[in-house]
């Protein structure tokens, strides 16, 4: 299981599928800054950082989720619409709603998301642990 407060990379697939029938997108690779924290690792943040050409740039985008327990199949969170009271994020926090799943330990990590953003866009990322300077484990 993922240790509670952390910061590392992901770098995986993600599936862009709009509502309004325009036409489907898939970024690969796609990078990523994962980080938990609070008490219990209360929250997890994803930001994507882009395709990961050159330094890796702060987050772009970034997701919010609570987690909602733990199981025998890694640590699932719930995806927030708003951010808890005090928090602030590096780039634009997207509204959404749905599921991350994390598994294995920090430095094996593996996130799993599946997500409908800002109501009109289904999101699908899978993702896997990735060496950064940054990284705090």
């Amino acid at each position: 299981m993922a240790k509670d407060g952390f910061v590392t990379a992901v770098r995986g697939a993600m599936q862009l599928s709009w509502r309004d029938g325009r036409a489907n997108r898939t970024v690969r690779p796609a990078w990523f800054v994962v980080s938990r924290s609070g008490a219990d690792g209360a929250l997890l943040l994803i930001g994507w950082v882009g395709r990961g050409v050159g330094p890796m740039p702060p987050p772009r985008l970034t997701l919010a989720a609570r987690p909602l327990g733990r199981s025998a199949h890694g640590t699932p969170f719930m995806l927030l619409d708003t951010l808890p009271p005090g928090i602030a994020v590096a780039g634009r926090l997207v509204p959404a709603r749905g599921a991350v799943t994390l598994t294995g330990d920090v430095d094996r990590l593996f996130l799993r998301l599946v997500a409908q953003l800002q109501g009109r866009l289904d999101c699908r990322i899978e993702a896997e642990r990735q060496r950064w300077f940054g990284e705090v484990l």
